[in-house]
């Protein structure tokens, strides 16, 4: 391998190119405490040649002291940036040439080669945006006989990481893809997509429901034989267009040659299915998917004959679109265009192992996926996942697959690669490292891992390297069988894949990591910020983390202390270090809901035999589509939820899991209420209860007739019960017959909030 700088490899594949250089002869470049006898010469006018050799100046004078001057021309030696296309657009050659080092590469190869020399002769290790590591050196030189060719893997390199979406720092890590703020300096990224439209799910940009559907439903998927939007489809986009329907076609096409003539310079353009599994059934469709054995069957047939016509009036664009769950699977006849890119998705598969190694079976699945796509086309696009999208922070040991995949989709032919994870914040479960690593095997995936996780580890951590590695080794090391303890990217924490003893000892590991860099405030913060994924863990699994107390002995609830000091952790770092918990909005709110209450509500002194518990603190299902929280000044405290009249589902929660309560201990809920009534309308009018879900039945409940509400807000008895873990206390607007075309005999229903409290009072009965 290379090392210092001595480059002794006789013929080391490189990025699929082979490398040479001899030991012991070096052409020294600079060198502390002398002038600088070499110059940095950049001949073309290129915007990207000339940054190439600003960031060359810059990090050889922070390298040895010494700044090399920037000409264009000189007889002196030089290192000499050179434009070529020999290379491609990213590739790069370094080498020797008697006393002058040429850089030769394209638009972003001459800048990589930049970084190439400094990286691997100077030592210098980019690890996050904020922290370069730069070390002190007598000297920067390369091998006398240097000759080094590197072409990368992909063509397109992208991350949604989000540190590794800024452009320097993008550039640095090689990755070229459109999702980095790359400018001209940087080489632009390789290719972009459309402003108007986007990359992914775009069906109902194209054709939206709500100017379509109420006048031409037929535009829209059957299911079950109704043409229907599926509920909450306003806000999510629940459903297909109808593939086979020819307005539908006519329409999106003139759509898309509007977004191209709007914007004709981005080069791809996505006409894509939504985000959900609702394709079209209707007798055509069915017929088009049966004959190709595929639901991709209508897509590519629909997609291609939209390229067609766009290639009429575009012909140099290229039109891309999802192999995304239900069309994943190529189909058997039809053929694409060549104007036509499949995006290929992995978000069904085990992320813990490779995916041509697992025996999961929707790998085994994939890897025929992948081939079918690979003899249709030479522009494979490849959507690759990366994190736990639900819980960002909690540890997702799936580092072992992440190169053999990388490996995978080269040797199957992709060209355009793009790993997501956390595009909302910073500092989730080993994000620096993640990125950092993806972008190493994007460019090259033949890299070995340990070299580059030891230079990570010790740049990044510095002397708590050793105990933040024991904890990814170890945490890597946990037993899961790939076939019934896959890991999905939705994995919830409280999976007994990982147990809570292991981040019990893991806490002591990260303890003894912040002890090890107490005297350096960089690598402390890199220390805090990981720390707080078993912080994260651990408030998350903690059965005893209780926001409301009903109880006599609060003493008892050991874990509380433990949980406020995490929610506190957690509620510090947030908004300094940009964390993001997941990539739900509401369960990131409520997520962060749960810190906040835990530390407003938690560990109270003293005894309590009743506690009211406000709307506020209760939990609402769909926001805005079920019911909302609101202002109302009739409340105690000024907020209330209000349910709407649109459905009658349990709508309001709350879990006794949350509850501090004495066991075998009987209880009384009761819940403030006002209804409004639709006039000259009976019915029911709420309906409430508390269920026990373990059980699979209720432990009490009321229904509660319109006739029978008064006006304004009372108190409701619900029902007396003993309560346990996994009861929750739920509230619904009254039941209506939607079937029978029936409506609700209210407006909508308010709870200002709950009360529970201790039936007996003498202490110890039951």
């Amino acid at each position: 391998m290379k090392t210092g700088l001595n480059f002794v490899l006789a013929g080391i594949i490189c990025g699929g190119v082979v490398a040479f250089g001899e030991t012991g002869t070096e052409l020294v470049l600079a060198e502390r405490g002398k002038p600088a006898t070499y110059a940095i010469v950049v001949a073309d006018k290129c915007l990207s040649l000339t940054y190439a050799a600003e960031e060359l100046q810059r990090y050889v004078k922070e390298l040895v002291g010494v700044e090399l001057p920037i000409r264009a021309e000189t007889k002196d030696p030089a290192i000499r940036l050179e434009w070529t296309d020999e290379y491609g657009a990213d590739g790069f050659c370094l080498s020797v040439r008697t006393t002058d080092l040429l850089v030769r590469g394209g638009v972003r190869g001459c800048l990589y080669g930049a970084y190439e020399l400094l990286e691997t002769y100077g030592g210098i290790g980019w690890f996050a945006s904020w922290h370069t590591v730069v070390p002190k050196s007598d000297k920067f030189a390369v091998p006398a006989h240097l000759h080094d060719i590197q072409r990368p893997a992909f063509r397109m390199r992208m991350t949604s990481w989000l540190d590794a979406t800024r452009g320097d720092f993008a550039a640095r890590l090689r990755l070229n893809g459109f999702r980095a703020s790359l400018t001209e300096r940087h080489g632009g990224p390789v290719c972009r997509f459309g402003k108007h439209m986007g990359s992914c799910h775009t069906f109902n940009f194209l054709l939206p429901p709500k100017v379509y559907f109420k006048d031409h439903p037929e535009y829209y998927a059957m299911r079950d034989g109704k043409r229907a939007l599926a509920e909450n489809s306003a806000r999510w986009g629940y459903t297909q267009p109808c593939l086979t329907n020819p307005d539908v076609l006519r329409i999106i096409t003139s759509n898309v040659l509007e977004a191209i003539k709007a914007d004709p310079d981005a080069g791809l353009y996505g006409v894509s299915q939504n985000d959900n599994r609702l394709y079209c059934q209707c007798p055509t469709c069915t017929a088009v998917d049966e004959e190709e054995e595929s639901h991709a069957g209508t897509v590519v047939r629909f997609v291609n004959a939209v390229a067609e016509e766009v290639e009429k009036h575009y012909p140099n664009v290229i039109i891309e679109t999802l192999a995304y769950q239900y069309s994943r699977n190529p189909p058997k006849k039809t053929r694409l265009r060549h104007n036509v890119m499949p995006c290929l998705c992995s978000i069904e598969c085990d992320f813990h192992k490779p995916l041509d190694v697992s025996g999961y079976p929707s790998n085994i699945k994939f890897v025929e996926d992948i081939k079918g796509w690979t003899r249709q086309t030479e522009m494979l696009y490849l959507w690759d996942y990366t994190t736990n999208f639900r819980n960002y922070m909690h540890a997702f040991p799936n580092f072992y697959a992440l190169q053999g995949n990388l490996k995978f989709f080269r040797d199957n032919h992709v060209k355009y690669m793009f790993e997501q994870g956390d595009s909302w914040g910073l500092h989730a479960d080993f994000a620096e490292l993640r990125a950092w690593l993806l972008a190493k095997w994007m460019w090259n995936p033949d890299q070995p891992m340990e070299p580059l996780l030891d230079r990570f580890f010790k740049g990044y951590y510095g002397a708590a390297a050793p105990h933040v590695r024991r904890y990814f080794d170890e945490l890597h090391a946990l037993p899961r069988d790939s076939v019934t303890q896959h890991l999905s990217i939705y994995e919830p924490v409280a999976s007994t894949n990982m147990p809570t003893a292991f981040f019990e000892r893991a806490e002591g590991y990260w303890q003894a990591a912040t002890e090890a860099v107490k005297n350096d405030p960089v690598c402390a913060k890199h220390v805090e910020a990981g720390a707080l994924s078993v912080a994260f863990t651990l408030f998350e699994r903690m059965s005893e983390r209780k926001t409301v107390w009903v109880t006599r002995h609060p003493e008892k609830f050991t874990s509380a202390t433990r949980c406020r000091t995490y929610a506190k952790r957690l509620l510090d770092a947030r908004v300094p270090m940009n964390l993001r918990f997941s990539e739900s909005g509401d369960r990131e709110k409520q997520f962060r809901k749960n810190l906040e209450d835990c530390l407003a509500y938690g560990v109270p002194t003293g005894i309590a035999d009743r506690v009211e518990v406000p709307a506020s603190r209760l939990r609402l299902a769909q926001p805005g589509v079920r019911g909302d929280y609101v202002k109302d000044r009739e409340t105690l405290d000024g907020t209330a939820i209000k349910l709407f009249n649109t459905h009658y589902e349990w709508s309001v929660r709350l879990d006794m899991a949350s509850v501090a309560y004495d066991p075998e201990t009987k209880y009384k809920i009761r819940a403030r209420i006002r209804v409004e009534k639709e006039p000259d309308s009976k019915g029911e009018a709420f309906w409430a209860g508390v269920y026990d879900t373990p059980a699979k039945k209720g432990c009490g409940s009321i229904f509660v007739k319109t006739e029978k509400c008064g006006d304004g807000y009372l108190w409701y008895d619900v029902c007396t019960w003993m309560p346990k873990d996994g009861q929750y206390f739920w509230f619904a607007p009254g039941r209506f017959d939607k079937k029978g075309g029936g409506t609700s005999a209210i407006k909508s229903v308010w709870l200002d909030r709950i009360e529970i409290s201790r039936v007996e009072t003498g202490e110890g009965t039951k």
